[in-house]
């Protein structure tokens, strides 16, 4: 069973062992929720298993207290660690895609690849592409009336209605 990214540690906060965490997943109820094994990684080789106690979602931040990490100095020493969890807890469906699977696939629009997507951002309403077409990068909201089709075999977004966000 693989191991699939949902975050990544890149601060503290406060004196009791709480982390700041990029979220790199949908589902934050499902994936932060307490009694939750994650397993921690610099190297993506070496895990550590922790179990959730308690998250919160705060300005596009989680914030998270695994078991063990009781002190700002524990919580120090995660800092820049990626958290993981099972793939199979993934549940990924057909219309479910998450952060690792969208990423870097080609973005194709009016038949033309225009890029890549490297990063899925959150306004706090919706999730949003970033693509990289090389001179430039702009975002597209991951919505249904832009996105044509998802080919995850040949790592395909089709886009569609991208003009205000994209410009020759």
């Amino acid at each position: 069973m693989g191991k699939l990214i949902i975050g990544k540690i890149i601060n503290t906060r406060g004196l009791k062992g709480e982390m700041k965490v990029d979220n790199k997943s949908s589902f934050i109820k499902d994936r932060y929720k307490s009694g939750n094994i994650v397993y921690l990684s610099k190297d993506e080789e070496n895990f550590i298993e922790k179990t959730i106690v308690k998250y919160s979602f705060t300005k596009g931040f989680i914030y998270l207290t695994l078991e063990g990490i009781d002190d700002i100095d524990k919580a120090n020493e995660y800092r820049e660690y990626y958290i993981f969890c099972e793939d199979e807890k993934l549940n990924e469906s057909k219309d479910v895609y998450h952060y690792l699977t969208l990423k870097d696939m080609d973005v194709i629009f009016n038949d033309t690849v225009i890029g890549k997507v490297i990063n899925i951002e959150s306004n706090g309403r919706q999730d949003l592409l970033r693509i990289d077409t090389g001179n430039k990068t702009f975002l597209v909201p991951f919505l249904n009336e832009f996105i044509v089709n998802i080919d995850k075999e040949k790592k395909t977004i089709t886009l569609t209605n991208i003009g205000v966000f994209y410009e020759n």
